[in-house]
């Protein structure tokens, strides 16, 4: 099990998270578990529950309706498990899932909402999951939106979804942190009318912060450090592809996406073709734990550190989860933003 995220000082040691060096299954390790188990579990729904009532699967084995809505039903309550006659591909009906998956949910009903933070929290990250599925981000977003509006009804619902949405898509050890699906969210919030002066500065300070570094637009520049004392800029590097990883001196999760792509042969061409640059940057000034981690990062790639601090002053980017990886183009426009998973980056490369 490999955990998202750890904060700036080190890898988080609370309820959610691990000790510095164990693997120890807690709330966010189970819930990844269970919503890998719904992830599957909709795929195999989808090949198998043949849109025509009664009908027959690809196959020409009949499947069994009631029992498919009973099985999605165990980890997805507010949709019946059936899908129009006309859909056939997988992709469009995991669009259907994820477009309906509210439809049966009631959101003038306050009194029965759930605080069970296990089921809720992993059912909402199989939602999360089955929009990813679909890959396309404008869909998606699209999705997420028209909750968020009908979510709305009233403060208490709108809070209650917002709490899944914030410890599933923005809570920094999440392993399906998204701050793509996280913005209408915010926006929503926002637009509601129902928070106060103060709440409202603060979603408006984490809206601007999300609305940096977008896949699509160039990355914000910034100044770096290396060991030697010179510096330079994001902007200045000249190859094809610049991977920026905020990285954080003794954190395990760093330790592990670091190794992970150590093991790819994609990167470790690319970075010795010269058409890839790996920018490991610290974005604090304190250097006694770095100068002591120096020994761990490959000569081939640069390693530095934010001597003015102004990632984190300018707000340049969102540093508070960390290990963090952006992918960005030789004119610097972002192709993945604030990833962990190093086969997303190998699938973005072998893409362009």
């Amino acid at each position: 099990m490999i955990f998202k995220a750890c904060d700036i000082k080190g890898c988080l040691n609370s309820v959610y998270f691990c000790t510095k060096e164990q693997k120890t299954m807690t709330q966010y390790g189970h819930i990844i578990l269970r919503t890998a188990a719904v992830t599957g579990f909709i795929a195999v729904t989808l090949l198998l529950a043949c849109s025509c009532k009664g009908g027959t699967a690809a196959g020409g084995k009949k499947t069994d309706k009631a029992a498919d809505k009973a099985e999605t039903e165990r980890f997805w309550p507010y949709f019946d498990g059936t899908y129009p006659m006309v859909m056939t591909d997988n992709k469009s009906r995991m669009e259907y899932f994820s477009s309906h998956s509210w439809d049966d949910f009631n959101f003038s009903d306050t009194l029965s909402l759930s605080r069970d933070t296990f089921n809720v929290l992993s059912g909402f990250a199989g939602f999360v999951q089955s929009m990813n599925m679909i890959g396309d981000p404008e869909t998606a977003q699209d999705i997420m939106r028209s909750l968020m509006s009908r979510a709305k009804e009233s403060k208490t619902m709108l809070d209650w979804i917002v709490w899944q949405a914030r410890e599933v898509l923005a809570d920094p050890n999440s392993p399906v942190r998204d701050s793509e699906l996280f913005m209408p969210v915010v926006q929503a919030q926002l637009e509601s009318g129902f928070y106060g002066y103060a709440d409202s500065l603060r979603l408006r300070y984490t809206l601007d912060l999300l609305m940096q570094n977008r896949p699509g637009q160039r990355a914000n520049d910034f100044v770096y450090t290396l060991k030697s004392g010179n510096w330079s800029r994001l902007y200045d590097i000249k190859s094809q592809y610049t991977l920026l990883f905020f990285s954080n001196p003794g954190c395990p999760m760093c330790r592990q996406v670091r190794e992970n792509l150590l093991r790819s042969a994609l990167i470790n061409g690319m970075v010795s073709d010269g058409s890839l640059t790996v920018l490991v940057m610290y974005p604090d000034p304190e250097l006694d734990e770095w100068n002591a981690h120096l020994h761990e990062i490959p000569t081939e790639w640069t390693n530095a550190y934010d001597s003015d601090t102004a990632i984190r002053r300018r707000r340049l980017y969102d540093v508070n989860a960390i290990p963090s990886l952006y992918l960005l183009d030789r004119s610097k426009t972002v192709l993945l933003k604030d990833v962990t998973d190093v086969t997303l980056v190998e699938q973005a490369l072998q893409k362009q």
